[in-house]
């Protein structure tokens, strides 16, 4: 590759962005899933992911998504970096990984109270 001719900004671009949009949104993810875990076991009669709009459309999960997501688009928008195929697969696998974790918490919460009974 000619570095004479080649654009600045190929060479200026590094991974450092992609970076900072995972950080975000692992953290943000970390956070709604830490409040909603809070809410579950401090409130009575208070859960988030069992509201519905209509009885149809699952308004709750609707909004611990977004609150979970927001940390990659805010990040990707103030850093400027446009979501490519790798990026959205990281993005994937980690609330993936963040879904497995959320329900294999859960599943502890039910073992531990069945295993106090």
């Amino acid at each position: 590759m000619d570095f004479e001719s080649a654009p600045i900004e190929e060479f200026s671009r590094s991974g450092k962005p992609y970076f900072s949009v995972l950080v975000s949104g692992l953290f943000t993810s970390a956070v709604t899933l830490a409040g909603v875990y809070w809410l579950g076991k401090n409130t009575d009669d208070f859960h988030i992911m069992g509201w519905y709009a209509n009885y149809i459309i699952p308004a709750g999960a609707m909004i611990v998504g977004i609150a979970a997501a927001s940390g990659y688009a805010v990040a990707s928008w103030l850093t400027g970096t446009r979501i490519s195929r790798s990026l959205l697969l990281a993005v994937l696998f980690l609330q993936t990984g963040a879904y497995v974790t959320a329900e294999y918490v859960e599943y502890r919460d039910v073992m531990d109270g069945l295993n106090q009974q």
